[in-house]
């Protein structure tokens, strides 16, 4: 269901999105974006329009690109953002740049950006192979490095002055298995301090919350919520393990493909501190999406 995403959110949500690790390795736009424009201003709720205040449908990527456009309007050089751009070629599209920006120098930059979280299986076919598969098992972070590969090499198609500089915008998740060893080596491209998360499938997640304390929380985070960031102040916010497990079988009876929550435990003062985040999959997953 589409919902309002308040001020308080956005705002959230871009000050994470400046601190949360880059999924690929060597991503340097923002560090190029500093080298020409200088560090960014602060994010102000002045900058949120009509669009931000209306109700929000449930896409995630959608939702990341609305993020990295306010994030790059806090450059006040940049005299030109352009968004969403199609690519032509004989008259059909082949895919469409993300943003393609203007400096007031005349300089020119292209980023391609992407949101996504990945589930680490391992292969027991295989020992030691491990597969970096989406909560649509069609979707891989394999696949999706080469695309955004394919999608800077398509920058000439467009009808624009070609870019001085041509980046990635990534952030996202990858969830290793609690009871699984974590890879000696990560797939190419991939940021060996990316974030980390656990995930297992439903039927194993009451036999997993039967060890370990009893007291912490939990928060769902619906879409496209999925990168968002926040902490239940006190006990009585978030749910308790029993409260979660119905929520998370509820939505999956609905056809859910994935559940996106963060884990909560006491800290100081009978507040709660950030422990994990987690992804909860259906039984089936990745069904014959398996490689």
């Amino acid at each position: 269901m589409d919902g309002v995403i308040s001020p308080r959110v956005w705002s959230n949500d871009v000050a994470w999105m400046d601190r949360m690790p880059s999924l690929l390795e060597g991503e340097g736009t923002l560090a190029k974006l500093v080298e020409w424009c200088g560090p960014p201003m602060e994010f102000s709720l002045k900058q949120l329009t009509s669009k931000h205040r209306e109700a929000y449908p449930p896409v995630v990527g959608r939702y990341f690109e609305d993020l990295v456009e306010l994030s790059l309007q806090r450059f006040h050089s940049i005299s030109r953002i352009v968004r969403n751009i199609p690519l032509l070629r004989d008259g059909r599209t082949q895919g469409e740049i993300d943003f393609y920006l203007e400096h007031e120098r005349g300089i020119r930059m292209q980023i391609e950006c992407a949101f996504k979280c990945y589930l680490c299986l391992g292969d027991e076919r295989q020992l030691g192979k491990y597969h970096y598969m989406g909560p649509n098992p069609r979707d891989s972070f394999e696949k999706k490095r080469s695309k955004l590969i394919d999608q800077q090499l398509l920058r000439r198609s467009a009808h624009l002055p070609d870019p001085d500089y041509v980046g990635s915008w990534t952030r996202g998740w990858i969830f290793y298995r609690p009871d699984q060893e974590r890879p000696m080596r990560f797939p190419e491209g991939l940021a060996p301090d990316h974030s980390k998360g656990q995930w297992l499938r439903l039927s194993e997640l009451s036999r997993f919350l039967a060890y370990g304390g009893k007291s912490r929380k939990w928060v769902v985070h619906p879409k496209p919520l999925w990168m968002h960031f926040s902490s239940p102040a006190s006990p009585s916010e978030g749910m308790n393990d029993e409260a979660f497990v119905a929520q998370v079988s509820e939505e999956m009876a609905r056809g859910v493909h994935a559940v996106m929550a963060t884990c909560y435990c006491p800290a100081v003062s009978n507040a709660y501190e950030f422990a994990q985040r987690w992804m909860i999959v259906p039984d089936h997953w990745p069904g014959s999406g398996r490689p």
